[in-house]
């Protein structure tokens, strides 16, 4: 919009400048046109002066002619030649000329005709001038030659003379001289009113385009001051506009400050807001406001002479829960109904902001509510949280340091490297701080390790958490979790997992005295009946003694079979010889059998705990060994176990073929050691690469 009106008045501006420049070069054509008018004036009055003179040169020439004859005085006749010189040479400066007469008329512009007019003219005067002369020779004649009486000399020299100045031809051709020149001023006459009229034309039409040119400058230099004062005047009412945007805002701009803050009593902010409100308004002086919200009124008391001009509520789900009332002195109504559009907007904006702080503060009252909640529930399921913003450092709620028995505020390390010092060194590489990278990757963590707490005992901490905050390339950028002590429910399930290995001990147990005591006593007793009957009978048939050698055979078999099932079951080498004796003698025993070569160390002989911690790592052996001898295809199995200081470490290593870790999720037999490890308190790990072997190690706390 500012461009285009500076645009019209760059025009306009350009147009005012371009007329006048058109009228002052009118002006210029005007002047010339005058000055060729004058310049026509002039060769009128010149032509009129070169008649006279002709007239008079003429005129002069007859009476210096008369004179002479008349008095014989010689200056009169010397007058009449330096006359006569003057149609032949310079004109005397007496007269004002200093050109001949030809010269004179050329330089005054005189046309063909008119050179011709005053060539008949000088030749008509050339005749007379003839005529004269003869009549001073003839008067010079007789005045010289005569011998008569002087007196009678001068009349007859007379009468000779003047009878040639008498004659018909000369006093034709004094009339004929006249003519050409009468002629000659009526052309010069004629052309000089012709060239005066249509100068006159010229310079009326130029008077007139001046005129005109001068009117439309000063129509448009009234119609650019118009649009000018125009401008101004919507400028002004821009500016007065502008300012009272500016109250609108300024007002608007106060009450967000008011209404920004959720935690402020209703009471302080619509106590405010009536004071502000007013800011906002044309006159605000004359204006009050009144805040009604749940039944309350806030605000000044409202003067007789004010009247309630517009009304505003305050809608929360379409309920209302209060009103502004805007009241304004009755004098001021009228002028300030120009601006009653104006200061609805600005008071719907103000209830906007009011609506949005009680919104605010309903639902920031919801969030303390939940967050309370929250809070409880931590307390109650015993859990802390924890969160990351992918790029800074992990934060721990104070919670999770109340549950290792630690204060939060006298941590003076880096939080990070403080939780990481107390994780178990067994699962340190299980922790969050070491996995942040496979973290970010997958978008979750889960994962339950042991953390030392202020007292140095290892507590179970699970600690599980999920991606809430992605990037727009999809990246995760924070994370959310948890942070539980599940000490108490692991001792739990090791209490059900050990009374249900107890259980399936016990039961071994029994099956395997029932076996012992009862199933291989009556095959025993069978088997020396049948060798009786073998050392005292011979049986005749080939064929029926082979079938009675076979049924031997199988029962002496099966008799060997039931005493290792029994061993196996519940071996009492265990009992009576300690776990270490217990596996070099299952290591004996398969050293020729299946093409292993397995190694035993140990440094446990002095060794004695539990025997169901005892059974179990024997069962965690055998069940390691099945799977080398089943799956490995290894050459060499070392079996250790080492006492240490605070735990015992069974490892069991092969260099067979491998497989991999991340599928063993349904081996029943890794799964199998893993909760039988766990039911004691143990940890069990495993290690594999495809062809480089197995290991697997577990470590059962001494205490």
């Amino acid at each position: 919009m500012y461009m285009k009106v500076k645009k019209t008045f760059i025009l306009l501006f350009g147009f005012i400048v371009f007329s006048i420049g058109i009228a002052l070069l009118m002006q210029v054509f005007l002047l010339r046109n005058q000055t060729k008018l004058y310049s026509s004036q002039i060769k009128q009055h010149s032509s009129y002066l070169l008649g006279d003179h002709l007239r008079q040169a003429n005129d002069k020439l007859t009476k210096y002619c008369v004179r002479y004859i008349i008095s014989n005085d010689s200056l009169w006749k010397q007058k009449y030649y330096e006359e006569l010189e003057v149609r032949q040479g310079e004109i005397p400066v007496s007269y004002g000329w200093n050109q001949t007469l030809q010269d004179s008329m050329l330089s005054m512009g005189f046309t063909n005709i008119e050179f011709e007019l005053l060539h008949q003219s000088i030749d008509m005067a050339k005749q007379l001038v003839t005529i004269e002369k003869r009549s001073f020779y003839v008067f010079d004649s007789i005045m010289a030659n005569d011998k008569a009486v002087e007196s009678i000399r001068i009349t007859k020299a007379r009468e000779s003379a003047f009878k040639l100045l008498n004659s018909d031809a000369y006093i034709k051709g004094k009339l004929a001289v006249i003519k050409p020149i009468t002629q000659l001023e009526a052309n010069i006459k004629d052309r000089t009113i012709n060239t005066r009229d249509a100068l006159a034309k010229r310079g009326y039409r130029f008077l007139v385009f001046i005129i005109g040119m001068l009117i439309l400058v000063i129509i448009i230099s009234l119609f650019s001051y118009w649009m000018i004062r125009k401008r101004l005047i919507k400028q002004e009412q821009q500016e007065e506009e502008i300012k009272e945007r500016v109250k609108e805002i300024n007002c608007l701009y106060k009450v967000s400050q008011i209404t920004e803050w959720a935690k402020r009593l209703p009471e302080e902010v619509f106590t405010e807001l009536t004071q502000i409100i007013p800011s906002g308004h044309h006159a605000p002086t004359s204006t009050k406001c009144q805040i009604i919200y749940k039944g309350d009124k806030y605000g000044n008391d409202i003067p007789n002479h004010y009247e309630l001009i517009r009304t505003a509520k305050i809608e929360v789900d379409n309920q209302e829960i209060g009103k502004i009332e805007i009241f304004k002195a009755s004098l001021m109504i009228k002028e300030c109904s120009l601006y009653y559009n104006d200061e609805q907007l600005l008071l719907d904006g103000v209830t906007r902001m009011v609506t949005s702080y009680y919104e605010r503060r309903a639902s920031m009252k919801a969030l303390e509510e939940s967050q309370q909640r929250l809070i409880y529930a931590f307390k109650v399921a015993n859990e802390g949280i924890w969160e990351w913003n992918v790029g800074a450092d992990i934060v721990y709620s104070p919670r999770c340091f109340k549950l290792l028995g630690y204060d939060s505020t006298n941590i003076n390390n880096n939080v990070n490297v403080f939780f990481q010092s107390l994780v178990h060194p067994q699962d340190a590489n299980l922790s969050l701080f070491i996995n942040k990278e496979e973290v970010v990757k997958q978008g979750s963590y889960r994962n339950i390790i042991r953390i030392k707490d202020a007292n140095g005992i290892y507590k179970w901490i699970n600690i599980k958490g999920e991606a809430v905050e992605h990037s727009n390339k999809g990246s995760v950028t924070r994370i959310v979790g948890t942070f539980a002590d599940i000490s108490d429910r692991m001792k739990q399930e090791e209490k059900v997992i050990n009374a249900v290995l107890e259980t399936e001990d016990h039961e071994r147990s029994r099956i395997s005295r029932e076996i012992h005591d009862g199933l291989q006593q009556t095959m025993s007793t069978a088997l020396l009946n049948f060798e009786k009957v073998r050392s005292s009978v011979t049986l005749p048939e080939e064929d029926l003694q082979y079938k009675f050698n076979t049924g031997y055979n199988y029962l002496k078999k099966s008799i060997e079979e039931s005493r290792t099932l029994a061993h196996k079951l519940m071996p009492k080498i265990i009992a009576d010889q300690g776990l270490a004796q217990a596996i070099k003698s299952l290591v004996d025993a398969l050293q020729n059998t299946s093409g292993i070569q397995f190694n035993f160390y140990n440094n446990i002989e002095d060794f004695k705990t539990r025997l169901a911690s005892e059974m179990t790592l024997y069962r965690i052996t055998q069940e390691a060994i099945n799977n080398v001898i089943k799956y490995s295809e290894a050459s060499v199995c070392s079996i250790q176990i080492y006492q240490h200081s605070e735990f015992i470490e069974l490892s069991i290593e092969d260099n067979g073929i491998g497989f991999d870790i991340l599928n063993t999720e349904n081996s029943f037999g890794l799964n199998s050691m893993k909760t039988r490890a766990e039911s004691i308190g143990a940890l069990f790990q495993i290690e594999s690469q495809a062809n480089k072997g197995t290991q697997i190690i577990v470590e059962l706390p001494i205490k």
